[in-house]
């Protein structure tokens, strides 16, 4: 047994703890780490993984501590680092460290970006034996004369959530810091933890560079899990509830069935995909339930809201968290018996880290409920429901010699050394896994470049400390790309409750009104770059925080198709499909209903096996379920080709399964078939090469790319800088041709796309051209918002005009308070009551049993029987009614459009001279303005 051979200071420490038997990661890992062993350790959250790590490494450090005392010697400096991604993590672990630090009379301390000065001096002059630290304060660290030095005694080095670091340029330069510690302290043993890996070995090579052998040691999940993906039934309650609250009826329903599931747990985590979602969600909440206690965490807010926040729901003070990624990862926030996921989680991966948030022990089930409502969220979610229950882990990209990194590392060299020489600089670099490959000539090359803007000095053969290196250095110490925010505060209490990006934070005026923390707040000024703001009763608009959206990988989209063709072939029953998947009937329902009407219409559903080109004049839809990636470099690829062929530019949207092209002219459907079975796959990445340049995400990243090799200073404003001179100069240079990598590892997948592109032309992916489809519109709500209305061409306005008219319109008679739904197209003029024959007849939104109660009240008893917010309703529905007995089918079907009420209806319905586009086109604006400003979510 493991515990049996650790110091007995430990095993004192583990009886008094009550942990007398390990569990299965510290039976396996424990011996491995004692025998020195570099170890990867791969296991569930909640089965104590940290202890494996951590108790063999502090068994190592008493028996060298005992040996040095029977020497009459002493241990300096720091012997152990424990590294993690997030602050919070840290915070975290010091707490669970510190009790086993006291026990054993190791000195357990934490140093990240928001240790105090005198924190930092004092670990400076007595460093702790155990320091929990950053990847970026590492890199600090190594340039202090004093902290080098305390640096030179490390004997183990852990690395937590490790597979967050694998995939990024953090991790890259984590990797460089550690070959650098290893050049000072010589070989130390490290070990690699996380939850979840879909490539152990990959991420193993990775932890140990070119020359160490790595064990992997990896857990199954022992503990049970529960999933679900549900679509709630919308009712006339949601209907209502939904105008109070300013939202989709589908969102009301979500939130109905999200608050009766808090209520019927003891404590939820609430998991969105981006932070804006989770403050509407929040702000929604506030409305609905004044009992709820339910608190909002992301990492736009304060560093004192989120320790308040997560001490209250430890505490069981909140009964649900409503969160992004900020709680994704071990945080210690206490018992949670569920975790509910607003839409698709997009990734398996990252679901599967959410998931394990809840029945966080190993004898308790995890369980997890999406709440769905669009089909194809509901489909991805069902594919990553069942990936998650069997965990089927897809595998790991980590990029190889990124050549920004590869500059930041070679300015801290210099002030690492003073001087270096480059080959041995070429040489540290290599020994980590990410550069491996670099070559000595690209090397010299980043050099070069760097010297000539005065960053650094060298002479060929060596590299040193130039004028502006230091302020270089401590300006880009994170390889996180740079975004001005401004701090919120409070004015009320002083205090700074979050941060907004630079563009939000521009496009606020006088007492104009945003959501934070889920509530609103008034605008009130900006001083000396702090937003002052105070708290309002008011909901405003939701902060533009920087952020993409997650991509959803290949095999994920292709399942969604294998299920889109078996439901259209009817390969497959209903029962199966429940067998087979974690969906409800209500869900599935849903999805069902989604395929039948494509069918129904006499349109062929896109699937793994067939892309359909959608033949919608000036907008052309391609519908392939491909994954994020693969389809945003088809749309470059065939924006850009089609631009050239047309003379005229081409804009695009993609999401995984679609991309959606608008142009000024008739885009020809047999032209984008031709492309995708013309084009020759080994010609994509140069094609790619020449055309991104002149798309945005090129030069964003460029932009930061720049900054970090010091081309553009970092304060530098992105407004204010002529970008197109700066890119043009710098063309075919080394930061050009690294923004480009990124753009191609963050955004694109060139070697897919490849084989999609030879799938096509060896027959194994049929293509085939169809009119606009129900599956097609799906995206129009996406190509809405990227372009203006003003823009809108006329087979848009026509996908708008049937959508409306597919519409069924709820109709209440002002006379005799008879209510009917009818299809708008099977509407007859005049429109009249079914029952009284009366031509005063009121759209409302569903069967609205309040409405009807208002209309009823004042037909039998006269004003008398109203209250004053029942007579302004009434008056509403009488305009209402006014419009549709003048302008007949045209005022239903402008009424029934999303967030349009009597008086935007009558101001479309009254211009002058307007045809039916016009009439469209302000629609159109209508919607989008509703989209914009009260959050419609669809």
């Amino acid at each position: 047994m493991p515990f049996k051979q650790m110091h007995p200071l430990i095993q004192e420490k583990l009886i008094s703890s009550g942990m007398i038997r390990p569990t299965e990661a510290q039976e396996r890992a424990i011996p491995e780490i004692l025998n020195g062993s570099h170890v990867l350790l791969i296991a569930p959250t909640g089965i104590g993984k940290t202890e494996a790590a951590v108790l063999p490494i502090f068994h190592r450090f008493l028996k060298l501590r005992d040996e040095a005392i029977s020497n009459e010697k002493t241990i300096s400096g720091i012997s152990i680092l424990y590294i993690t991604p997030l602050r919070a993590l840290n915070r975290d672990m010091l707490r669970r460290m510190k009790e086993w630090g006291e026990s054993l009379n190791i000195n357990v301390a934490v140093r990240h970006g928001d240790t105090t000065s005198y924190q930092r001096t004092k670990q400076s002059r007595n460093p702790p034996d155990f320091l929990i630290t950053t990847p970026e304060t590492l890199q600090i660290m190594l340039t202090g004369k004093r902290l080098r030095e305390h640096l030179a005694n490390v004997k183990a080095v852990v690395v937590d959530e490790i597979h967050e670091l694998a995939t990024d340029d953090r991790g890259a330069q984590l990797m460089v810091a550690l070959e650098r510690v290893a050049e000072r302290a010589g070989e130390f043993q490290r070990i690699g933890l996380s939850a979840t890996v879909g490539d152990p070995v990959k991420v193993g090579n990775f932890l140990g560079g070119i020359r160490r052998h790595i064990s992997i040691v990896q857990i199954a999940a022992r503990n049970q899990k529960e999933v679900l993906v549900d679509s709630p039934e919308v009712t006339d309650e949601d209907r209502e509830r939904a105008v109070e609250l300013k939202v989709a009826p589908e969102l009301a329903a979500s939130l109905k069935m999200a608050e009766e599931l808090i209520t019927s747990h003891r404590s939820v985590l609430f998991f969105t995909n981006t932070r804006d979602t989770a403050e509407n969600i929040a702000s929604r909440f506030s409305i609905l339930s004044s009992e709820l206690k339910i608190g909002v965490h992301h990492g736009s807010l304060s560093k004192y809201f989120r320790l308040e926040i997560e001490e209250g729901f430890k505490k069981g003070e909140l009964q649900a968290l409503i969160c992004t990624s900020s709680l994704e990862l071990g945080i210690d926030v206490g018992a949670t018996d569920l975790v509910l996921q607003y839409n698709s989680p997009r990734q398996m991966e990252r679901f599967l880290q959410r998931l394990g948030r809840s029945g966080h022990k190993t004898d308790l089930t995890s369980k997890g409920i999406i709440i769905a409502t669009a089909p194809d969220e509901i489909a991805e979610s069902m594919v990553i429901g069942r990936r998650a229950l069997v965990e089927g882990l897809t595998g790991v990209n980590i990029r190889n010699s990124p050549l920004d990194v590869c500059a930041n590392q070679i300015v801290a060299f210099t002030m690492e050394y003073g001087r270096i020489e480059v080959e041995k600089a070429w040489e540290i670099l290599r020994r980590s896994f990410p550069f491996r490959h670099m070559k000595l000539e690209a090397l010299l090359e980043i050099v070069t470049e760097l010297s000539r803007i005065g960053i650094i000095w060298s002479d060929g053969e060596y590299i040193g400390k130039g004028r502006n290196s230091i302020n270089y250095f401590y300006r880009n110490i994170s390889m996180i790309p740079d975004q001005k925010t401004y701090p919120v505060r409070d004015i009320t209490s002083g205090r700074i409750v979050g941060t907004l990006d630079e563009a939000f934070a521009f496009s606020l005026k006088d007492y104009s009104n945003f959501i934070m923390r889920g509530i609103g707040w008034n605008y009130i000024g900006t001083e000396d770059g702090v937003v002052l703001a105070e708290p309002s009763t008011h909901l405003g608009h939701l902060p533009d925080w920087t952020g993409e959206d997650i991509p959803v990988p290949f095999s994920v989209a292709q399942e969604v198709g294998e299920i889109r063709r078996a439901l259209s072939e009817k390969s497959i029953l209903p029962d199966e499909i429940l067998n087979t998947y974690p969906i409800s009937e209500n869900a599935l329902e849903v999805l069902i209903d989604y395929i039948d009407r494509q069918i129904t219409e006499g349109i062929t559903v896109p699937d793994d096996r067939l892309i359909t080109v959608e033949n919608g004049g000036k907008l052309c839809i391609v519908n392939a379920c491909l994954g994020s990636k693969v389809n945003e470099t088809l749309g470059n690829l065939l924006s850009a080709l089609i631009s050239a062929r047309l003379g005229t530019g081409v804009r695009f949207a993609t999401d995984p399964y679609r991309i959606i092209m608008e142009s000024s002219v008739r885009i020809d459907p047999e032209f984008v078939i031709g492309i995708l079975k013309e084009f020759q796959p080994a010609s994509l990445r140069e094609v790619l090469y020449r055309v991104m340049k002149n798309s945005s995400s090129f030069r964003w990243q460029f932009f930061h790319v720049a900054r970090k090799f010091g081309i553009i200073s970092h304060d530098a404003d992105i407004r204010l800088i002529n970008m197109e001179k700066i890119m043009e100069k710098f063309q075919d240079s080394f930061p050009y041709i690294e923004a480009f990598n990124k753009v191609l590892f963050q955004t694109l997948n060139i070697r897919r796309t490849r084989e999609v592109l030879r799938d096509i032309q060896h027959g194994r992916i049929e293509l085939r051209i169809t009119p606009v489809s129900p599956i097609g519109n799906e995206g129009l709500l996406s190509m809405r918002r990227f372009m203006s209305p003003e823009r809108a061409d006329h087979s848009i306005l026509m996908a708008l005009k049937a959508r409306l008219e597919n519409n069924h319109a709820y109709l209440l008679c002002m006379n005799c308070g008879a209510s009917m739904r009818v299809q708008i197209s099977g509407l007859r003029e005049p429109i009249r009551c079914h029952k009284c024959g009366s031509q005063m007849i009121a759209t409302i939104p569903g069967y609205s049993s309040k409405l009807r109660e208002i209309v009823t009240a004042k037909i039998r008893k006269g004003d008398s029987a109203l209250r004053p917010g029942d007579k302004k309703q009434f008056r509403e529905l009488m305009k209402n009614a006014s419009l549709v007995k003048e302008h007949g089918r045209k005022a239903v079907m402008v009424l029934s459009a999303r967030g349009i009420g009597p008086t935007t209806a009558s101001r479309i319905l009254a211009k002058p001279g307007s045809d039916e586009d016009e009439m469209l086109k302000e629609i159109l604006r209508a919607e989008v303005n509703f989209a914009r400003t009260h959050q419609f979510w669809d």
